[in-house]
């Protein structure tokens, strides 16, 4: 996003590079998805902390 900031002030291509970055980066090799829903899926207690920290992000 810094670099899009420092290459235009228009709103519409600020949005478009913004999309064309998080798209680049969800289809790049090596992603493995939302790290908040990947905490959820592996611990399954409610009153773990790290399912807290996942509930406290969602909220």
């Amino acid at each position: 996003m810094t670099e899009a900031f420092r290459s235009s002030a228009d709103p519409e291509a600020l949005l478009i590079m913004m999309v064309a970055g998080i798209g680049a980066e969800i289809c790049g090799p090596g992603f493995r998805g939302c790290p908040f829903i990947n905490a959820a899926a592996a611990y399954h207690d409610p009153w773990h902390p790290v399912r807290r920290a996942v509930q406290a992000h969602r909220t």
